[in-house]
Order: structure tokens, then C-alpha cells, then sequence
């Protein structure tokens, strides 16, 4: 089945995605699919990690989530060095969980959150996935292998592809 184009008219002079509000008065939400925002710092990464939702936001960029995870003090960032038991631990004790987290480190936060059936996954800056598969298609391919089992996944970019 062919995937569905929808185009979404924020009205002009709207900086944030979390300033938007659809007809029926509701806050923008991430899509299940691909979101081509077109504009860079409209939000939304920030979006992701401040709704109702428990989140995991990938980025290729490790320096990218380091600085938001900074600002989101009750994110949890899993890099390298941090373990799923740790993982387990801020599920556990965190109501809605939000973890930072690069492409290479997502099958640890996988085997620590087991069904993803209540969660969305962020993949941001996701043309990277085809901009650095010529020198790391192995972690890419095995990245998007894993990303098969998440019921809701937002594939996040300002970036043409």
C-alpha cells in the first residue's frame, strides 16, 4: 500500500510546533511516518521530549542529544558506558520516560523496554541514515532492522532529500 501524503498549513507567523494547534483546538503531534518540517529550530525534538508521551529520540549526532539532554534534566542519555540495567532503572522510576539516545546505542534501550506497544520513537535528522551509510551501512542497516518491531516511529527532518 502506497504511504499517503498529508500536508499540514501552519499559519504564518507560527515559530514552534508546540504553538500549533490543528481545527478542533488539539496541540501538534509527531505523525507515525515522516515529518519534513522544512525549517530547522521549529521545535521539533523539543516537542518530543515534552508531551504526554513516553519517548526515545535517535539522533546520529551524539552532540545533538548531549546539549538536550542538558536542558531536559530528567531525560535519560544512553551512550556509551550506560547499561540496559540502568536503562531498566529510569523506565522504572520515571513516568513518562524520555531517553536520548544515538543510533549504535537504540538495541540496548530495545532489549531494556521489550514491547514498545505505548511508546514513540524519534528518528531525527533521519537523511543521515542515507548520508552516512557510505561509511557506516552496517550500524544503519542494523539500526533500521530494529526500528521494524516499534508500533510508532517519527521520522524527523529539515533537510530535502
Amino acid at each position: 500500500m502506497p504511504m499517503k501524503k498529508i500536508t499540514i498549513k501552519v499559519p504564518s507567523g507560527t515559530k514552534y510546533l508546540s504553538d500549533f494547534k490543528n481545527e478542533a483546538g488539539q496541540r501538534f503531534k509527531l505523525p507515525n511516518g515522516i515529518l519534513n518540517k522544512e525549517l530547522t529550530g521549529c521545535g521539533g525534538t523539543t516537542l518530543a521530549l515534552e508531551d504526554e508521551n513516553k519517548t526515545i529520540i535517535c539522533s546520529p549526532r551524539r552532540k545533538l542529544i548531549e546539549n538536550k539532554a542538558a536542558q531536559y534534566p530528567n531525560s535519560l542519555l544512553v551512550v556509551e558506558g550506560v547499561t540496559e540495567k540502568q536503562v531498566k532503572e529510569y523506565i522504572a522510576a520515571t513516568p513518562i520516560p524520555k531517553i536520548l539516545t544515538t543510533y549504535d546505542s537504540f538495541r540496548k534501550i530495545k532489549k531494556a523496554v521489550g514491547c514498545f506497544e505505548g511508546w514513540k520513537v524519534v528518528v531525527d535528522e533521519f537523511q543521515c541514515l542515507l548520508n552516512d551509510s557510505a561509511f557506516k551501512a552496517s550500524t544503519e542497516l542494523a539500526f533500521l532492522k530494529e526500528l521494524e518491531s516499534c508500533p510508532y516511529v517519527t521520522y524527523l527532518s529539515a533537510t530535502p532529500i
